[in-house]
C-alpha cells in the first residue's frame, strides 16, 4: 500500500466514523425526546389521578360527616321513641314485656315502602293504638324543641303517613 492509498483509507475511515457518530447522536436525541414525551404524559396522568384522589377524599369526608349526622339523628329519634314508649307503658300501667305481646306492631304502622326496604328482618316493636295517638300529639312539640326545621317537616310528614 502506498502512502497515498493509506491517506485515502484513513480519510474514508474518518468519514465513516463521523457519519457513525452523527447517527449515534441523532439516535440519542430521538430516544431522549421519546423519554421526555413519555415523562410529560405520565406527569399529566399523575396530576389527573391526584386530582381525582382529592375529589374522592373530599366526597368521602362529606359522606362521613353526613353519616355522623344520620347516626346522631337516629339516636335522637330512638331516644324519643323509647321515652314515648316508656311513658305510654307507665301511663297504662303495663309491664314492657306484656306490652310487647299486644297492640299493633311498628311494622304495621310504617309506610309500605319502608316495610319493603326492611324486608322480613325489620324491627318488631309493639305500638298500641293509644301509643300511636300519643306520638302523633306529642312528637311535633318534641321535634320543635330538638330538631332543625327541615328534619321537623320530614318527621311530621312521616308521622302523618304512618298514622
Amino acid at each position: 500500500m502506498t502512502a497515498e492509498q493509506k491517506i485515502v483509507m484513513l480519510h474514508k475511515r474518518k468519514l465513516r466514523n463521523r457519519q457513525s457518530a452523527a447517527r449515534s447522536r441523532e439516535k440519542h436525541r430521538r430516544m431522549l425526546q421519546e423519554v421526555i414525551s413519555e415523562i410529560d404524559e405520565l406527569q399529566a396522568k399523575s396530576d389527573s389521578v391526584l386530582k381525582k384522589c382529592d375529589t374522592f377524599a373530599a366526597e368521602n369526608q362529606s359522606l362521613r360527616e353526613e353519616n355522623i349526622n344520620f347516626v346522631r339523628e337516629n339516636g335522637m329519634l330512638r331516644m324519643h321513641l323509647n321515652r314515648l314508649l316508656a311513658s305510654e307503658n307507665s301511663a297504662q300501667g303495663m309491664n314492657p314485656m306484656i306490652a310487647a305481646t299486644g297492640g299493633t306492631t311498628w311494622n304495621s304502622t310504617m309506610p309500605s315502602q319502608m316495610q319493603q326496604s326492611m324486608g322480613s328482618i325489620g324491627p318488631y316493636i309493639p305500638m298500641p293504638q293509644t301509643m300511636a295517638q300519643t306520638m302523633q300529639q306529642t312528637m311535633p312539640q318534641t321535634l320543635q324543641q330538638t330538631m332543625p326545621q327541615t328534619m321537623q317537616q320530614t318527621m311530621q310528614q312521616t308521622m302523618q303517613q304512618t298514622m
